[in-house]
């Protein structure tokens, strides 16, 4: 499923940000500029961070930004970027972010099975270290295609 949905258009990488807020703009617009969501996505998740503190950064380093689909989803999907130097999201522990996965979920159900994939990937400590610091977009796109999810691709 994932590799699916993280094609060319939704992973990026050196991406240079000033601060969280600019990370989150960044991590969107792949999501904004391909018509997923609309742009009262991403200020809902500022917003949720601003109102609920930093429970979206998820581990050392990086950062799953999201917001309810009401808030402007048009299409599940999901974007990654790796920024060109780390970021700090005032997290007490996770703190500096140097990956930025922003999901789109159209309901509160459909996404699961992506989300369970994605957190298989970012379970693996090697695969981890690629994605947030893999400087050539088509090797971590490559670790998308290679994930296998105990399902044996014919």
């Amino acid at each position: 499923m994932i590799k699916n949905i993280l094609t060319k258009d939704f992973v990026l990488t050196k991406v240079k940000c000033s601060d969280w807020k600019s990370a989150i703009h960044a991590g969107s617009a792949p999501l904004l500029e391909q018509g997923y969501i609309e742009e009262q996505y991403v200020e809902a998740i500022l917003k949720n961070f601003e109102d609920m503190g930093t429970y979206m950064v998820i581990a050392p380093g990086v950062v799953l930004s999201h917001a309810r689909p009401e808030n402007g989803v048009k299409k599940m999907g999901m974007s990654i970027i790796n920024l060109d130097e780390g970021i700090n999201f005032g997290h007490q522990t996770n703190d500096p972010v140097y990956l930025v996965i922003t999901l789109a979920a159209s309901d509160n159900t459909s996404h699961l099975d992506l989300l369970k994939e994605l957190m298989g990937i970012l379970m693996d400590e090697t695969k981890l270290e690629t994605l947030k610091f893999e400087k050539e977009q088509d090797k971590l796109l490559a670790l998308f295609n290679s994930n296998k999810t105990g399902k044996e691709e014919m």
